[in-house]
């Protein structure tokens, strides 16, 4: 059995260009620990726009609370 289902894989798929941006950007704008307010926006705004409701976490952190509606397997 595949890992991961084809409607998954796809949702990832379609993810990888905007990840490999953000990935790209974020190592440009290196931050100090506990200083990461850039970082922590464009995290923020990655799950806004992707319907996740994230919250500030320990200063400078994010964190968005994984609710899957398909059951099965998730991935965080």
């Amino acid at each position: 059995m595949p890992l991961l289902d084809a409607t998954t894989r796809a949702e990832i798929d379609a993810l990888h260009p905007e990840l490999t941006t953000i990935r790209r950007d974020l190592h440009k704008h290196p931050e100090l620990g506990f200083e990461e307010h850039r970082t922590g926006a464009i995290v923020r705004a990655f799950l806004e726009r992707h319907g996740w409701s994230p919250r500030g976490c320990a200063g400078t952190g994010v964190v968005a609370d994984l609710h899957p509606g398909r059951g099965g397997r998730t991935i965080g």
